[in-house]
């Protein structure tokens, strides 16, 4: 996988221009991943709790019977994983953003202060390649024909991660333009190796703490913040406090 650099949002700017001209075609999508900490790989929640997967089943229904309890369980089993995922609970998706302003976002506001931040640039369809999708499914509309359960909890689930779409199926989804990556594999090792990282479209860049006030005057003009990206009462509640304090 190759490595940038940045220390200014212009640098980080160009640095995405230059990976998107060299190694896209024209009309291939771009997804972005922005984190806190460049040490953290790529990896779902799920995998990072300890016995995360002995315990998916007991997590997924658990969610179900509390939120039917609230009118927020579905019938569709992906959109009810698409929910845990937004509100936190452990899933095996790993959130992605077309937009190259909401990853600085989540990077910026989870960080590790005075260290580097990272931001990963992918082609959703290279990466699929290696699962032999030809396409980018849009769940819930699901038109593989895999089931959350049967596929991927009840037995051994597809080898690699398959970048998703789902349709925007809550306001948090919309606003943040989320995507994601489903991560199958092996137990414990769900994760895209530094081996096939080099047969896919993936590109890291380390954003070094000097870069933090630039991205932030770049959220300030862009009207990127808290609310814009939380359409909820929580949003709502973040942005003021965020102003008072």
């Amino acid at each position: 996988m190759l490595k940038y650099e940045a220390s200014s949002f212009q640098e980080l700017y160009d640095i995405v221009c230059t990976i998107k001209k060299a190694y896209f075609r024209n009309d291939a999508e771009v997804w972005f991943r922005g984190q806190g900490c460049s040490h953290y790989g790529l990896e779902p929640s799920l995998f990072r709790v300890s016995n995360g997967i002995d315990r998916e089943k007991e997590i997924y229904d658990t969610y179900v019977k509390f939120a039917d309890r609230i009118e927020l369980a579905k019938s569709d089993e992906w959109l009810n994983l698409v929910n845990m995922q937004h509100h936190g609970i452990p899933t095996r998706l790993l959130d992605w953003t077309d937009n190259l302003g909401v990853a600085l976002y989540f990077a910026v506001t989870s960080r590790d202060k005075d260290r580097p931040m990272s931001v990963f640039v992918m082609n959703p369809r290279e990466l699929n390649v290696l699962s032999h999708v030809n396409d980018i499914p849009d769940f819930p509309n699901n038109p593989m024909g895999l089931s959350y359960i049967g596929n991927y909890v009840n037995r051994p689930p597809l080898q690699y991660p398959i970048a998703i779409k789902c349709n925007y199926v809550n306001e948090r989804i919309w606003a943040q333009r989320g995507m994601f990556t489903l991560h199958g594999g092996k137990k414990g090792t769900g994760i895209i190796t530094a081996a096939e990282l080099n047969e896919i479209n993936i590109y890291k860049i380390d954003i070094l703490p000097d870069a933090v006030d630039s991205i932030i005057n770049y959220f300030a003009v862009s009207g990127i913040n808290h609310y814009t990206l939380f359409p909820d009462i929580q949003g709502i509640a973040r942005y003021i406090n965020g102003l008072l304090f």
